[in-house]
């Protein structure tokens, strides 16, 4: 009997599909996995690894053309990078070929999946961090922007925000999807926070290439001591992006303390970035990166199924014109 085209199968189908991939490219190691256990199947599909000695992997599958084999070997190039200067990162691990970042084809599959594999960061997500906790936060999310300061080399081929799309093709095209999924009023809205950003740019100082979504739960802790995963949405922006990123969530939930240590341990490390008077606009630019990729990503199975009322939240708490 043919098989349900993969597009067709249920999620649990799909699970069971990528993972038989994942153990066979173990396998072709002759590293066999005591257990392959889903982590998350949506945008990217991820599991938790462990090998017959013990050994821990976290392997991501992420789809094509969603993530070109550039951009996911940018990432990892960024990340290695990282590791060897002692940043605390989960270090990508080269396949037997040599290559951190291999493509995974099936008959059974419509496209490539190009999978990474990272060593396991023990540790526990802090789903409500405390000061301390977000201060430290904050003073890593200064030297990581030191560091691609010094290396702008590094993220070639990642997004941009200046390019206000989400994973949607051009600015044009994202607006009349969402213009198509949420109505007229949210597509002017969206269109507002395109111009005011456009307007506040020449203040923002340079674009360089960031984490793109460090919030609490991208940051892992073993006791006191912190560990940033999740580089998957890196790309360029101006710094104070980052910033926004975690304080669009604090003022959300009122929690003004939480700025203030975040902001203070950035401060810690360098000076904060250009802009801070004019912060409400880069929080709109924030919600509407993610407004953008949530509609780009609506048809991905295993995806939210509220997102419809989640993204009409979001363009709720754009601000009204000034």
């Amino acid at each position: 009997m043919a098989l349900k085209p993969f597009s067709q199968r249920s999620e649990r189908e799909q699970v069971a599909a990528l993972r038989s991939l994942v153990v066979s490219k173990f396998e072709s190691e002759d590293r066999p996995l005591a257990t392959c256990r889903k982590i998350a199947h949506q945008h990217n599909t991820t599991f938790c690894a462990v090998g017959r000695q013990g050994e821990h992997w976290f392997v991501r599958l992420s789809r094509t053309p969603a993530r070109t084999p550039e951009q996911v070997q940018a990432e990892v190039e960024w990340v290695q990078d990282l590791a060897e200067e002692g940043f605390p990162v989960a270090r990508p691990e080269p396949w037997a070929e040599g290559e951190v970042v291999c493509g995974l084809e099936a008959s059974w599959l419509p496209e490539p999946r190009l999978a990474v594999r990272f060593g396991w960061s023990r540790g526990v997500v802090a789903r409500r961090p405390s000061v301390a906790q977000w201060h430290a936060i904050g003073a890593l999310l200064a030297r990581l922007h030191e560091h691609t300061t010094n290396r702008p080399d590094l993220g070639q081929g990642r997004w941009n925000v200046d390019k206000l799309v989400g994973n949607s093709g051009t600015e044009e095209e994202a607006l009349e999807d969402a213009r198509l999924c949420l109505g007229d009023v949210a597509a002017d809205a969206l269109s507002r926070v395109r111009g005011a950003y456009h307007e506040l740019r020449p203040k923002l100082g340079p674009v360089q290439l960031l984490h793109g979504d460090l919030h609490q739960l991208n940051v892992l802790w073993q006791d006191s001591q912190p560990t940033v995963v999740d580089f998957d949405d890196c790309g360029w922006a101006p710094p104070l992006y980052d910033l926004a990123v975690p304080i669009a969530e604090f003022r959300d939930h009122g929690d003004l303390s939480l700025e203030t240590a975040l902001l203070n341990g950035y401060a810690s490390v360098r000076p904060l970035p250009p802009g801070l008077d004019d912060l409400g606009t880069m929080l709109d630019v924030r919600r509407a990166q993610l407004i953008y990729w949530v509609l780009s990503e609506r048809h991905t199975p295993g995806f939210f199924p509220d997102w419809e009322v989640w993204a009409n939240d979001q363009v709720s708490r754009l601000r009204a014109p000034r």
